[in-house]
């Protein structure tokens, strides 16, 4: 199948969802739109250039929205699948830091009143999610707490695979928390990695880990044909 110079952009508009479609020209790298669908100028460039690759992307950054490309259609999927899902870390400071805390679905970053998670000062602390199935993540958030100390975060790496020994360390790596602003929500693209578990590591350093909330979103086919077929890879 030929490579398209048109790649269609699918967003969500309004209470009732309706969908608007915008075009890309690979040769006129300019997007408009809703705001919670709008592509960078960066992201734009890489899609130009994963057209001569061949290769599917979607950006979870920018919003709920559907990204066709090549004849596949990838949603990405706003729901937290880490939600209620069961959670340890490496060690507990004390009851006002269970590892719970970090995968209630609020975003409150409140330590002292029991909304974060909280280890001992660690070396190398973990916490990681078991999802209790393999899936293809689409992104990781982290909220970071908000009422101090929001350096000790600095750092972090998320992990995503199908081990949990050691807290999942030895899985690979979708990306590294490049800040530490209290109360900050950072987003990491792990552009599909497959995986059971999802861990949040510290390396190298014996240090506190305090996670607020971690969101954990799933990249799947839109056409339910597609989707037995993409999550098998």
């Amino acid at each position: 199948m030929g490579k398209p110079s048109v790649y269609k952009i699918k967003c969500p508009v309004g209470f009732f969802k309706h969908y608007r479609t915008f075009k890309l020209e690979a040769n006129t790298p300019i997007l408009g739109g809703p705001q919670d669908c709008r592509l960078s100028m960066i992201e734009v460039a890489t899609l130009v250039i994963l057209r001569l690759r061949n290769t599917p992307k979607s950006f979870p950054g920018q919003g709920p929205g559907v990204i066709q490309d090549w004849g596949n259609v990838y949603k990405h999927k706003k729901n937290n699948v880490a939600v209620g899902k069961e959670t340890s870390q490496s060690s507990t400071l004390d009851g006002r830091g269970n590892p719970n805390h970090a995968n209630d679905g609020s975003l409150k970053n409140h330590f002292p009143s029991r909304q974060c998670s909280h280890t001992k000062k660690d070396f190398e602390p973990w916490w990681m999610v078991d999802l209790s199935t393999r899936i293809n993540v689409s992104s990781v958030l982290l909220t970071n707490r908000g009422d101090c100390c929001g350096e000790r975060l600095h750092g972090a790496e998320v992990k995503i695979g199908d081990s949990a020994e050691n807290g999942g360390k030895s899985n690979p790596s979708c990306g590294t928390v490049p800040s530490e602003n209290l109360g900050a929500t950072i987003s990491l693209d792990c552009k599909g990695m497959l995986g059971q578990y999802v861990s949040v590591v510290i390396p190298g350093r014996r240090e506190f880990l305090s996670l607020c909330e971690v969101q954990v979103l799933q990249l799947v086919p839109e056409d339910s044909a597609l989707q037995s077929s993409y999550l098998s890879k």
